[in-house]
């Protein structure tokens, strides 16, 4: 039990660490002087916050695999082994959900692993003749024959730190605080 304890701390401490680098990522349009150090420092914090939450899908299996007895070596505990031998079918229709939910995740994390970077780009468009304004884009790529179109930076990271926070909460059923930041 004390193995399954320690297991639901990190998962807590990936996903608390996940909500950091998100803020950071999200701060760093206030927090910073030139427009380089804006998109550097939200690309740093972005990749950070997506391989610390793909990291915690990697606990979760061990996870499952204690919680539900499944008996694997943990060397050989795999995310899709996981799935398959689940027989509470709640838990069971939550994981399939949350395969189908991480594929950019997944896709994303093993594309930069291999010495690839997925840049942040600035996209300035005006709202009206005397209106700039600029939104910061994940620039696309190519993961085996899959291929991702630019997104917006801030739906993004919304997007996957929510998908990967519920998951995990919900599969789990463990109280994740979140820190609240200053504006």
């Amino acid at each position: 039990m004390n193995e399954l304890h320690n297991l639901e701390e990190a998962i807590k401490y990936k996903i608390r660490s996940a909500h950091h680098h998100k803020i950071a990522s999200e701060k760093s349009y206030t927090n910073t002087t030139s427009n380089y150090d804006k998109l550097f420092i939200s690309g740093v914090e972005f990749t950070a916050m997506m391989t610390t939450l793909h990291s915690s899908l990697d606990i979760l299996a061990q996870w499952l695999n204690l919680k539900y007895k499944l008996n694997y070596k943990s060397s050989k505990v795999t995310f899709n082994k996981i799935i398959e031998k689940i027989t509470d079918l709640k838990v069971q229709n939550e994981l399939v959900k949350l395969k189908n939910t991480a594929t950019y995740l997944n896709d994303f994390c093993n594309y930069i692993k291999h010495r690839n970077i997925v840049k942040v780009a600035q996209v300035s468009y005006f709202l009206s003749p005397a209106q700039p304004a600029s939104f910061h884009d994940i620039e696309s790529f190519k993961k085996n024959k899959h291929s991702y179109p630019s997104k917006k930076l801030s739906v993004e990271r919304e997007k996957q730190f929510n998908n990967i926070y519920y998951a995990l909460t919900t599969i789990t059923d463990i109280h994740i605080p979140l820190i609240a930041y200053d504006n």
